[in-house]
């Protein structure tokens, strides 16, 4: 077996996700913090390559952790002659389980990740993918194998719905990397930069400030001016009050 061709294939550590809904692409939906973590391992004869993409959604309260992970193994014998190589694109599990975060793409594009990566090493064997009834549900079903099999992948069901079966073997150089998902070919994603997203909120967090200074600055000019006229509307009773108190006596003290 030859050895693995290796790309550059390395994300960056963070990234953010802006997503619009996708049957209305002028809508916004949410934004996702997406953080790859890339780990070697080595025991024996064997040597793994993982990955692992962690996703978090901006601005709520998230529990559970959320990611969607992959790994390629190398097994060699004892002249370090390669024996198999073989790619998992789910580690055994992988889905959208969070239902708030379902049916804008967001599985396709994390999945879609996982391709890119799988790739740069093109002779390994994709471990067969097994559907289960659990996440082909009415609403998940389609979009689940839609986005299967716009990664390349085929399937033999065991049933007319296409509810649960297995793919078939294919090497990883048979995959398909989209780039539909983007807003500018008609998607409904945005990647951000990190350092760029941060900067836009140092930004709009100094403009923010300097909105509320002007306007406590202006705040403090309406009550000066209210304190103004408050005693001008004073001294004016009270100069009207002493004039009336004055004509008063005054008749008093003729009468007298």
């Amino acid at each position: 077996m030859q050895e693995p061709i290796h790309t550059n294939a390395k994300r960056p550590t963070f990234e953010i996700l802006h997503i619009y809904e996708r049957d209305n692409l002028d809508k916004y939906w949410k934004s996702f913090l997406v953080e790859t973590i890339y780990k070697n391992k080595k025991i024996g004869n064997e040597h793994n390559d993982l990955i692992t993409l962690y996703f978090r959604c901006v601005g709520e309260k998230q529990d559970p952790e959320l990611c969607f992970r992959a790994i390629h193994t190398i097994l060699k014998n004892d002249n370090n002659v390669i024996i198999s190589e073989t790619i998992s694109l789910t580690c055994g599990s992988l889905g959208i389980w969070h239902n708030d975060y379902k049916g804008n793409r967001l599985g396709r594009w994390l999945f879609n990740e996982i391709v890119t990566w799988a790739k740069q090493w093109p002779n390994a064997d994709v471990n067969s993918i097994k559907l289960g009834p659990t996440d082909a549900t009415e609403d998940n079903l389609k979009r689940r194998n839609k986005m299967y099999r716009g990664a390349g992948l085929k399937f033999d069901y065991d049933d007319n719905e296409n509810c649960t079966g297995r793919s078939r073997e294919m090497k990883a150089s048979k995959l398909i990397v989209l780039s539909s998902w983007k807003k500018e070919n008609g998607g409904n994603i945005v990647i951000q930069n990190i350092d760029d997203y941060i900067n836009e909120l140092i930004k709009e967090s100094e403009s923010l400030k300097r909105e509320m200074e002007n306007k406590k600055l202006r705040i403090n000019s309406l009550n000066q001016k209210l304190s103004i006229m408050e005693s001008k509307t004073i001294k004016g009773i009270l100069h009207r009050t002493s004039r009336g108190i004055i004509k008063f006596l005054n008749l008093i003290f003729k009468g007298r």
